[in-house]
């Protein structure tokens, strides 16, 4: 399975990268920001996207994953810090993957792709 990380901080992207090979995925790319994070999804065509939700200037990882589903129809699996309500509120309306909460490990990480991806 291919997987397009989007996560503006670099320490927490390579954590990830670092997981996902652990766990034998293959990475595509990894974007900082929503047009990075488009364009890579339409160059790479990957079978799930791992997104932030804050992305620091611009716009944020539920306005990428709305166009990147949208244009492409790749849906996302969401990684945060922020599971408020609000916030849980946005992401139903870009039909998500699922949520995983930051801190997260291996095997938290391990099940939520595996319950994202069951049906594929």
């Amino acid at each position: 399975m291919r997987i397009l990380i989007v996560e503006d901080e670099i320490l927490t992207a390579d954590y990830i990268r670092y997981l996902l090979l652990e766990l034998g995925y293959e990475v595509c790319g990894h974007a900082t920001n929503a047009n990075a994070a488009v364009r890579l999804a339409e160059t790479h065509r990957p079978d799930l996207i791992l997104m932030d939700i804050t992305l620091g200037r611009g716009e944020d990882g539920i306005s990428a994953a709305r166009r990147i589903g949208d244009q492409l129809g790749i849906r996302s699996l969401f990684v945060t810090a922020y599971g408020d309500r609000v916030t849980l509120d946005r992401l139903r309306t870009v039909n998500p993957l699922g949520v995983v909460l930051k801190p997260f490990d291996k095997d938290r990480l391990r099940t939520a792709i595996t319950a994202a991806t069951a049906g594929s």
